[in-house]
This record gives C-alpha cells, structure tokens and sequence, in this order.
C-alpha cells in the first residue's frame, strides 16, 4: 500500500476509510486461520483416525457402512463452510462501506447546533 501511486488513492474503494477498515480485518482474519483454526483441524482430523481405528477394532462392518456416508458428511461441511465465509466477505464489504461514509463527514460548529455535514 506504501508503493502505491498518488492515483490509486483517489479510487472511492481506496479512501483512508477503507483501507482502515480492511487493514483492521484482515490482519484478524490472518491471526484466526493461522491461530486456534489449525489447532482445530488438526484436533478434528486426530479424533476421526482415532474413531475410524477404533470402530474398525469393534465392528468392521458397522465402520465400512459408516464410511459410507463420509463424503457425504464432508460434503456438508465443506458447503457450511462456503456459504459461512461468504456472510464473512459481505460483512468485510459493509465495514468497508461504514468506513467510506466515516470519512466523508466532519464536525460542523454552528451558533445554536453542533451537526455533522456530509462532505461529497
């Protein structure tokens, strides 16, 4: 963002309100998927080897009526989580948006009234 051109600011997408905005959620989003979210999935892949051993050890036929329906279970969760991370992506576009505005008001003082212009 640094090396950018004095151009590249003008675009409404790039006003100091939005690139706030979007430094602010992606530098969490980085700390969520690189923090507890592999911690989780390494937990989850774990407890399903363990399952799977297990069964297999106390009934085979039950485990391979029940890896049966694997895909299906992973299929479920792989479009939970599709449509979980586009209400992330729309909710990042709506705080964007919140930060443009932010920045097209100032404080006008006024005899009687303080009020807030918007300044377009």
């Amino acid at each position: 963002m640094l090396g950018q051109e004095i151009g590249w600011f003008d675009d409404h997408r790039n006003s100091p309100g939005a690139l706030t905005t979007r430094l602010a959620t992606d530098a969490s989003q980085v700390q969520g998927a690189t923090g507890s979210q592999i911690g989780m999935i390494v937990n989850s892949l774990t407890n399903i080897g363990v399952a799977v051993i297990m069964s297999f050890y106390f009934s085979w036929k039950l485990t391979l009526l029940i890896l049966c329906f694997l895909p299906f279970i992973a299929l479920s969760g792989g479009f939970q989580a599709k449509m979980l991370t586009g209400f992330a992506k729309q909710d990042k576009q709506a705080m964007e948006s919140a930060g443009q505005v932010k920045n097209h008001t100032k404080y006008v003082p006024t005899c009687k009234w303080n009020i807030f212009v918007r300044t377009d």
